[in-house]
């Protein structure tokens, strides 16, 4: 039975303009009882369709009549003519799109600067939060003042402005559809933002953020999410790119403000105990809403409702079946990132490590580094206070036990045809070292 059977036929009209749209008042879906198994099964045939057969007829018609080749454009919905959609979507933009979004991206940047220098560093200050710590609070902080904002302004557009229909409703999305429908204000105001930030976010993460495991990944994620910001606001598919940045950003929420209470935990060299019970409650959080939000909800009411559901309502968007593969690229991304929570908890459950932390960041590699310059330097304070000569290898830890096998080996080597080692010679030289006390007594 297909999983569209509880939804009354639906009236297509077309406009003047040649634009499908459906008349509202024939919706009257309740939600769709979608399976994730019935979304992969869907969405392979869904990708069949569009990519496999469209190739295979439009640039291989060798076996098809002319008749034949007609039928079957007729049967798929996504067949575009590349250059009429490309120059339809360009008329949605003007020069003022472009300059306010290289504006604004410049000033995301200096707004960040200010704002660590004269706002972040002088809180950490002032809290004494140790300095690999506080180094990490301002990306953290301007992350969630930024989440803070689209999360709340995309939240009242879903739930205020369209009364929570285009979430608990999503066929919503293309009611009364046109690529000529006006922009409003919220969805213009919230799109030009979201653009700004992932270009600002291109060069903060190279130059100014620390580099952590998943960093080129996070590049990649930046430059799919102007790409999928560019196409929605052209082809105006705007109700479910907010409904895309309501779900992802506020698992963004949940992950800074946990991290930044985990830097707070300690100040002035004392430990907050208490606020390790919220940053547990913070991460259980976090990971309950990354799987409904990003491994759920997102796949079944956006990437379902962008792709299978559109096909089936036979309304053409221009490029659409691009803008619906990174989506996918994004979903894949969503469950890597999810390795990541599934790895820290696997290892504060098997007693691995003591507190949670970002398993994103070269923290065990900076921790040993830090312990072998601790021990060089111990070493280098021993030599000095007992006179006993130590050379740094390399290829092993520098204790002065090694470094007195080392000066052993080099005497047996050196010694010259014919001469007797003379072990006692050894003795006399170190014992000195180790009891320069008693000697000077």
């Amino acid at each position: 039975m297909d999983k569209t059977d509880n939804m009354e036929t639906m009236i297509i009209k077309t406009t003047n303009n040649g634009s499908n749209v459906i008349d509202s008042m024939m919706i009257t879906n309740q939600g769709l009882n979608i399976s994730y198994v019935d979304f992969i099964r869907d969405s392979i045939n869904y990708f069949h369709q569009n990519l496999y057969v469209f190739l295979y007829q439009e640039l291989f018609p060798i076996l098809e009549t002319r008749e034949q080749q007609q039928q079957e454009k007729r049967k798929n919905y996504f067949s575009q003519e590349f250059n009429l959609d490309l120059a339809e979507m360009l008329r949605q933009i003007n020069r003022f799109d472009i300059i306010f979004v290289i504006v604004l991206s410049i000033a995301l940047t200096v707004g960040r600067y200010l704002m660590t220098r004269y706002v972040f560093m002088p809180i950490t200050k002032i809290c004494g939060i140790g300095p690999t710590d506080a180094s990490k609070i301002p990306e953290s902080s301007w992350k969630l003042l930024f989440y803070l904002f689209t999360w709340i302004t995309s939240s009242y557009y879903i739930f205020v402005e369209h009364s929570g229909q285009l979430f608990y409703n999503p066929t919503n999305f293309w009611t009364n559809y046109s690529i000529n429908n006006p922009v409003d204000s919220i969805t213009y105001l919230l799109y030009m933002v979201e653009l700004s930030f992932y270009l600002h976010s291109l060069y903060t993460t190279l130059m100014v953020d620390e580099r952590r495991k998943d960093t080129n990944t996070l590049m990649l994620h930046h430059i799919i999410c102007v790409g999928l910001i560019f196409i929605s606001y052209c082809n105006k598919s705007h109700k479910a790119g907010l409904v895309t940045l309501f779900l992802h950003d506020g698992c963004d929420i949940l992950l800074e403000a946990t991290k930044l209470i985990r830097y707070f935990k300690v100040q002035h060299g004392h430990t907050y105990q208490s606020a390790e019970i919220f940053v547990n409650i913070g991460f259980i959080a976090f990971l309950v809403t990354w799987i409904t939000n990003r491994l759920y909800w997102f796949p079944i009411k956006v990437i379902y409702m962008s792709s299978i559901q559109l096909e089936r309502l036979r309304i053409h968007v221009p490029f659409m079946t691009l803008l619906v593969i990174m989506l996918w690229i994004i979903l894949f991304m969503n469950f890597y990132w999810f390795s990541f929570a599934i790895r820290l908890l696997y290892k504060v459950i098997a007693g691995q490590i003591d507190e949670l932390e970002d398993s994103r960041e070269f923290h065990q590699q900076q921790q040993q580094e830090s312990n072998d310059t601790n021990k060089k330097d111990e070493c280098r304070k021993l030599s000095v206070d007992s006179g006993v000569s130590i050379r740094h290898d390399s290829r092993d830890s520098i204790t002065p036990e090694k470094s007195l096998d080392e000066d052993e080996n080099t005497q047996k080597n050196s010694k010259e045809p014919g001469q007797q080692y003379n072990e006692s010679f050894v003795k006399n030289k170190i014992q000195p070292s180790y009891n320069l006390r008693n000697r000077q007594r």
